[in-house]
C-alpha cells in the first residue's frame, strides 16, 4: 500500500538514499524499491527532513534565560563568534549536558530569542 512521504521514518529515508546511490545516475525501478518513482529534488528534500533534529516542546523561559544570559556570553568570552556560540550552547541543550542541563529539557526547541542570539 502507498504511504504518504510524511509517514516515512528516517531509517526508510536512509534506505531510499542508499538504494538511489547504489543505482548510480539512473532512477531505481519502483519494483525494486516499492517506493514509486522519485526525483533527485524529492530525494534531497526527504533526506534534509530526515536529518533535521526533532525537538520536543519549545525550551522553557528559564532555559532561554540561562542560554542567553550565561551560555552565549561565556562561549563568546572564549573567542567564539555568535553563530559558533549558539551552536555550542545548542549542542549542550541537545545532549542534556553542561550547566544548561539543570534548566533545559534535553532536546527542547530553541525559542525565537535563542535563535536570534546566533545571528549576532
Amino acid at each position: 500500500s502507498q504511504r504518504m512521504w510524511s509517514e516515512w521514518g528516517s531509517n526508510e529515508l536512509m534506505r531510499l538514499l542508499q538504494l538511489y546511490l547504489l543505482c548510480g545516475s539512473s532512477q531505481p525501478s519502483p519494483q525494486m524499491m516499492n517506493f514509486g518513482p522519485i526525483t533527485v529534488g524529492a530525494l534531497v528534500l526527504l533526506l534534509a527532513a530526515a536529518l533535521q533534529p526533532v525537538h520536543a516542546a519549545e525550551c522553557s523561559s528559564d532555559c532561554e534565560a540561562e542560554f542567553l544570559s550565561r551560555c552565549i556570553p561565556h562561549k563568546q568570552g572564549t573567542g567564539q563568534d555568535a553563530a559558533t556560540a549558539y551552536s555550542s550552547c545548542r549542542d549542550e541543550v541537545d545532549a542534556g549536558t553542561g550547566p544548561l542541563a539543570a534548566v533545559c529539557a534535553a532536546g527542547c526547541g530553541s525559542t525565537a530569542a535563542m535563535i536570534a542570539a546566533g545571528s549576532g
